[in-house]
């Protein structure tokens, strides 16, 4: 039997194959996807720009599914709803070893790596699998992913209760990690973004907006007080947006690097010498990072509802997904609803 995905076929190329229906392994669930986000990450695997990645592969790393096949020594069970945290490690590198296997120096992607979501079933890890809460649906649980992203994120950052904290990139990441540090007690959230929707969309959910082309930087770390900011986030990847986090933070204040930059950029870092800023990356989440997103989705600090501004059928979702978040930075967060019920 044969499935309909969504295939990286070689660089720059997508195509809506005829796939095999997968066959789990003996410690895999099968699943019935329900629905897929679309990200920047799926983008630059489109694009080639990820070395690693061997085509054809099924797409689709952000997803959520009903179980239709489980291993018996899992506690769960056929018919049960649940998202998947879709990294595979190595478990014998250093980083595995010391429990950090979300950092594991051969790490894989569900949906990158190996065959994932965009399809209407996938084999995975039973291991990986998450139990959706009773008052989530299936449709908001697909940001489990991007919000155990910035739930990593915070936590990296150290956000604690009354912390000033700006986010230089607005996109669906940049959001989610200003509602997530708002949910950890920050006293002040700012979200930096150029792009007027974007702005839109984070006041709709309730954080403060600044436009980097009205606002010189220096006003803006003004709204932090004298100071500036206890945390900056830096999601854009660009050097122009390091620049921003750096003059924005306060002395000895921490700035998080969370946009992955496609090549070498190119920023002022006297300052965070000056300054003697904390310079931390964040790569992906923990397991506990995926279990706090589905709490924070269940009720309601983060409103994944307000935030999926597009859903398409699974045979548009090459134009109606891929290419509309390629082509309109107006979009937040698209979807693929793979069980045929797109509105």
């Amino acid at each position: 039997m044969t499935v309909q995905a969504v295939v990286y076929a070689s660089p720059g190329r997508l195509e809506l194959q005829d796939r095999p229906d997968p066959t789990p392994a003996h410690d895999e669930a099968l699943l019935a996807v329900s629905h897929v986000g679309v990200c920047g990450t799926d983008l630059l695997v489109w694009e080639g720009g990820l070395e690693r990645v061997r085509p054809p592969v099924v797409l689709g790393h952000e997803f959520s599914a009903s179980i239709i096949e489980v291993p018996p020594d899992t506690g769960l069970r056929p018919g049960q709803p649940v998202v998947v945290e879709p990294l595979l490690s190595c478990g014998e590198c250093t980083p595995c070893r010391t429990g950090n296997s979300h950092v594991c120096v051969r790490l894989g992607l569900v949906g990158i790596d190996v065959d994932g979501a965009a399809a209407p079933t996938v084999a995975v890890p039973a291991r990986r699998l998450h139990p959706v809460p009773e008052a989530l649906g299936l449709r908001e649980a697909a940001l489990a992913e991007p919000t155990a992203v910035a739930c990593h994120m915070v936590n990296r950052a150290a956000v604690t209760p009354g912390m000033t904290v700006l986010v230089v990139g607005g996109g669906p990441i940049g959001v989610l990690v200003g509602l997530v540090a708002h949910a950890n007690g920050a006293g002040l959230v700012v979200v930096s973004e150029p792009n007027k929707h974007r702005r839109a969309i984070a006041e709709s959910v309730g954080l403060l907006t600044s436009s980097p082309d009205d606002e010189p930087v220096d006003q803006l770390a003004a709204r932090a007080g004298a100071d500036g900011f206890d945390v900056a986030f830096e999601l854009t990847g660009l050097g122009v947006g390091l620049q921003t986090a750096i003059a924005a933070a306060r002395v000895r204040g921490t700035v998080l690097l969370g946009g992955l930059p496609h090549g070498a950029i190119t920023a002022a870092t006297a300052p965070a010498v000056l300054k003697e800023l904390e310079l931390r990356g964040s790569r992906v989440y923990r397991s506990a990072d995926f279990k706090t997103a589905l709490t924070l989705l269940a009720d309601g600090r983060v409103p994944a509802k307000h935030l999926i501004t597009k859903v398409v059928a699974l045979d548009q979702a090459i134009d109606g997904a891929f290419k509309a978040i390629r082509d309109d930075k107006a979009e937040m967060k698209v979807l693929i609803d793979v069980g045929g019920d797109a509105s």
